[in-house]
């Protein structure tokens, strides 16, 4: 599973974005040096996640900022022609999302609107979508609502639970597989639900 950093392309005349951006784009930007990792630029910025990453896929929209593989480094720039702009996305299987989350979650996730959708990742839209919700939400669910699971889950459903996440959400699963700045959000969700685990099945 291949880590990327937001990086900005050097080598384009910034003065024709002027009146463009706006000024948290214009930091956001200045910060997207590829040496921060996704999770890390998120943290840094003074601004709310949801902000941050609503700069980061206007900024990779307009083919400013691209998504940097960490065996890239730090001397080597990006290919702009290589990046392919975000297209409007949607749920492709509402039955397999609506099997991982609780009838409310569900109604919210429908209700939201992702950021960081790239079709061109080695990762479903889908699992895009429901790893930016979780990612947005982190810290803010229960044990159960990680899970996907009632109150009064039996251990065995707890257990099936998260069998059906470690199956579909595994970080090794996507091992050499770029799936950009969801590498992090991943590794967090497979922490958290993993916890939810423990704490429910013993």
């Amino acid at each position: 599973m291949k880590h990327t950093r937001p990086r900005r392309i050097e080598d384009l005349d910034f003065s024709a974005f002027h009146g463009l951006l706006k000024p948290h784009e214009w930091v956001v930007l200045d910060f997207a040096t590829g040496t921060r990792s996704f999770d890390e630029l998120l943290n840094t910025l003074p601004y709310s996640r949801e902000l941050t990453m609503e700069a980061l896929a206007r900024l990779h929209e307009l083919q400013i900022v691209h998504w940097t593989p960490d065996e890239v480094g730090a001397n080597c720039e990006p290919n702009s022609s290589e990046q392919v702009p975000l297209a409007p996305i949607r749920i492709q299987d509402e039955n397999a999302l609506r099997a991982l989350l609780s009838t409310e979650l569900f109604e919210e996730l429908l209700n939201f609107s992702p950021n960081l959708i790239d079709p061109s990742l080695e990762l479903q839209t889908d699992i895009q979508w429901l790893l930016e919700f979780y990612f947005l939400n982190a810290g803010k669910l229960s044990d159960e609502a990680l899970l996907g699971l009632s109150p009064a889950a039996s251990k065995e459903e707890v257990q099936r639970a998260y069998l059906r996440r470690t199956k579909l959400l595994h970080p090794d699963r996507y091992f050499r597989k770029n799936i950009g700045p969801f590498a992090e959000m991943m590794a967090k969700y497979y922490q958290e639900f993993t916890k939810a685990y423990k704490n429910l099945y013993t």
